[in-house]
């Protein structure tokens, strides 16, 4: 046993510690969960004794269950303070202290380590060290006999151990005014109860105009969560100066915690907040506030009065300016968050779905007089044809939100000299390239995933002119092949790898939580340098995959195995 183990033992025993006055225990039946202030929690059984010996540690025993001469069973929790990046480190950690021992994984909710045990007929010995979601390392030491159900209750109170899996709950919501200016900085308090993670810093808000009929004005909140003790947070926020009077109503609220768990409440017709995911709750009441404004009040979107262009024939892979001419009634343009173009995947000047290769957001830049231009570089394999604007965004510093989707014309009139339909001619003198990658095969260099761990996969993929793009949206999703809904994760659309000979390899980030079992790959989405996309719908049968509104393919499905 380490040092630091036996000498907080030994002051327990010599000195008889009372309870450290931390944690909280909850009792169902003949079950009581005991959540340790290092914020995991473990169930044990009613008949046994809990010790908390201080806010890093505390101890089950069932010394009340043994008769004289007997030997007591224990199990002793420590939240370490010397902290470990690296679940392997605790490996290691384990090997180096008790030596020739057998060393195994083990996986907890919100918690991962090794362990070894040494069971006979009449005892169990283990040692176990964990690292919890938020970067805890808990060591914890099994001694336990046959004696008082010491193995029967001691042994299953390490498999219990969870750190946090619920999303928070809110309970209650004041304001420190419910008459609002506008202009004007305001502070909401909330009591906000999370089982063990803790709330995470930045939440979001959504506030919603009572009209009589139609739409009226919203806004929209994103700020810092500021902690005031007992569970209450406080949320300080500027309102905006063109905030359009009236009764409004908060409608949304969404909340996280530190282990990535969320909750979304909704305004519901009976005047209180539903919780999704459902649970039990206390009612929390609609919070109303009233806004008063004497000064200007924005509510309308920046409005596009036509278009200039700079040359009416655009040469592919050069770089080109279009000219917009935009008024805002009141606020003025957000040019910092006024989009005139965005990614070839969604099209910002498209023909069947084919669109300009830009890779990263062009803004809006002002000329003066209300013009504004932004620019575009012409992907060198577009076909040749007219092209026209899909769709802009517009922001104002009210935020007001304007996405004008063009089937013809913006409305209104455009003054004198303008468009209201904006068109160019794009010239390519080579073949452009108008067809999505093509999968040729896959595999995983490791069948079996561990849940919470990072595993990856291999794509052989041809594409005919552009080649496979490596910064993109593709990526693979996966089912259980039991078709249980719970069991279900996505790569994370990061970056592949080009391993040479057509092979590209992504990296996966299998979820802690994601239940053990056989999965495959069901769905996969591949794009290419020209912005082309192949979408390949699969089962968990040889035979089964396909190219969405297209031919069968000849792959054998991608299935693993999710162990905890």
């Amino acid at each position: 046993m380490k040092p630091f183990l036996s000498m907080i033992l030994t002051l327990a025993f010599l000195f008889s510690l009372p309870a450290w006055p931390g944690g909280v225990s909850v009792t169902n039946g003949d079950r009581i969960r005991y959540v340790a202030d290092a914020g995991f929690s473990v169930e044990y059984a009613k008949a046994l004794n809990l010790n908390v010996i201080s806010k890093v540690s505390f101890r089950i025993s069932n010394e009340k269950a043994v008769g004289s001469g007997e030997r007591k069973s224990s199990v002793l929790f420590v939240v370490n303070k010397r902290k470990i990046g690296k679940v392997e480190e605790a490996k290691a950690l384990l090997a180096k202290e008790f030596p020739g021992r057998e060393i195994l994984p083990i996986a907890q909710p919100g918690a991962t380590g090794f362990y070894w045990e040494e069971r006979t007929a009449t005892s169990l010995m283990g040692r176990y060290s964990l690292l919890t979601s938020n970067g805890d390392f808990v060591e914890i030491s099994v001694e336990a006999y046959a004696a008082g159900n010491g193995i029967a209750w001691i042994a299953p109170i390490v498999h219990s151990l969870s750190y946090d899996i619920t999303p928070p709950i809110l309970h209650e919501l004041r304001a420190d005014s419910l008459s609002w200016k506008a202009g004007s900085t305001q502070t909401l308090h909330f009591r906000i109860v999370d089982d063990y993670s803790g709330i995470e810093s930045l939440s979001s808000l959504r506030f919603d105009q009572v009209v009589a009929s139609g739409e009226g004005a919203r806004f929209f909140l994103n700020e810092k969560l500021e902690a005031e003790g007992n569970g209450w947070y406080k949320w300080t926020f500027a309102l905006s100066p063109y905030l359009a009077p009236g009764k409004y109503e908060l409608t949304s609220i969404y909340l996280e915690d530190k282990a990535n768990n969320n909750r979304s409440m909704n305004a519901k017709a009976d005047g209180y907040y539903g919780n999704w995911p459902a649970t039990e709750a206390p009612k929390v009441p609609l919070l109303k506030i009233e806004v008063s404004n004497s000064g200007p009040v924005d509510t309308k979107g920046p409005e596009v009065i036509g278009f200039r262009p700079d040359n009416s024939t655009w040469e592919v892979g050069k770089t080109y300016r279009v000219y917009f001419k935009m008024k805002d009634d009141v606020s003025g343009i957000k040019l910092q968050d006024s989009i005139a173009c965005i990614s070839d995947l969604s099209s910002t000047f498209a023909i069947g779905g084919k669109g300009f290769s830009t890779p990263t957001k062009c803004y809006y830049r002002s000329e003066g007089n209300d013009w504004y231009s932004a620019e575009y570089t012409v992907s060198p394999f577009l076909p040749s044809g007219k092209y026209g604007i899909a769709w802009i965004t517009l922001i104002d510093n009210a935020d007001n939100i304007n996405m004008i989707e063009f089937r013809g014309s913006p409305e209104g009139s455009p003054e004198p000299g303008l468009v209201n339909t904006f068109t160019v001619n794009i010239h390519n003198p080579n073949a452009p390239d108008t067809s999505g990658p093509e999968l040729l095969g896959w595999n995983s260099p490791n069948v079996n995933w561990k849940a919470g761990e990072r595993a990856s996969v291999n794509l052989k993929v041809v594409d005919d002119k552009s080649g496979m793009a490596l910064h993109s949206i593709s990526g693979a999703s996966f089912e259980r092949v039991d078709g249980k809904e719970s069991g279900r994760f996505s790569s994370s659309y990061s970056r592949f790898t080009d391993k040479g000979d057509g092979w590209f390899a992504q990296d996966i980030e299998v979820g802690e939580f994601i239940p053990s079992g056989e999965y495959f790959a069901r769905f996969v989405l591949l794009q290419d340098n020209a912005g082309n996309l192949t979408k390949i719908d699969c089962g968990s049968e040889a035979g089964s995959c396909r190219v969405r509104d297209g031919a069968s393919l000849n792959l054998a499905p991608l299935r693993i195995n999710v162990i905890r």
